[in-house]
């Protein structure tokens, strides 16, 4: 008996009534999940090891039951040498690379995933990504950030930057921070309305009840604004103009 057949005997003894027809159907979808999630150790080389992440196309606002997982394959011998790099820096390279790697495969990972590889916790691989983006302007493509379900606002300066201060389109800002150009403008748009806001001599409460955003939200932006401001002036003071192309 092989396991196909084995599949087929267990699913009838545990579903009376299931047909032979359905078993066999269902035990070859079974067989087929189980080669992409664990995939025959000769196909990965030394180093590698088989992760399940979300897949790409799974936007914020589902409930991680709900998710579809996507299994990638994740090379933790990084071919970029560690020598003459500190600690700091080598760790975030790692959890950057990883990130990347799944991104490239379709899928997302969470920092809580990346924690559990590397062996250590989901807060210190975010501030390994925090500091990682700041230091290099680029957005790691965490299922946080591309999703935008994160706490941070490191990614939403970043694409203030590209946009307000080195005036890339939106369309290269989104190709740029692994956004979709929805999610960009949404930043953008965002971003001048609080800022509107701001100008005008608006509270946080009486921002969010014109916006109609959180106050949470708000407040992100506040802190935005306030980054763009040291980091920018001329930048965080524009005026009604939306860079980018959008209106």
């Amino acid at each position: 008996m092989n396991l196909r057949d084995a599949l087929v005997a267990e699913l009838q003894h545990q579903v009376p009534g299931l047909g032979r027809l359905s078993a066999l159907q269902l035990a070859g979808r079974i067989l087929q999940l189980a080669d992409r999630f664990f995939p025959p150790r000769r196909s990965l080389h030394p180093g590698q090891l088989t992760w399940p992440a979300i897949r790409l196309s799974d936007g914020p606002g589902r409930r991680i039951e709900h998710t579809v997982f996507h299994p990638v394959t994740l090379d933790l011998a990084v071919a970029e040498p560690w020598v003459g790099a500190r600690r700091r820096q080598e760790r975030s390279r790692v959890a950057a690379a990883l990130f990347h790697q799944a991104r490239d495969q379709g899928a997302l990972l969470s920092t809580a995933d990346v924690g559990a590889i590397l062996c250590t916790s989901s807060r210190s691989v975010a501030s390994h990504v925090q500091a990682y983006q700041r230091s290099s302007g680029k957005v790691i493509p965490t299922r946080g950030t591309v999703h935008d379900i994160g706490p941070g606002i490191t990614h939403r300066l970043i694409i203030c930057e590209k946009l307000m201060v080195e005036g890339r389109s939106v369309e290269q800002t989104a190709s740029d921070t692994h956004h979709s150009v929805r999610a960009v403008t949404r930043y953008l748009k965002g971003f001048t309305r609080v800022r509107f806001c701001l100008q005008a001599g608006m509270s946080t409460e009486q921002t969010a009840y014109l916006t109609r955003m959180s106050i949470d939200l708000v407040n992100k932006y506040r802190a935005l604004h306030a980054s763009l401001a040291k980091s920018a002036p001329s930048a965080a003071s524009l005026d009604g103009r939306q860079p980018g192309g959008v209106q």
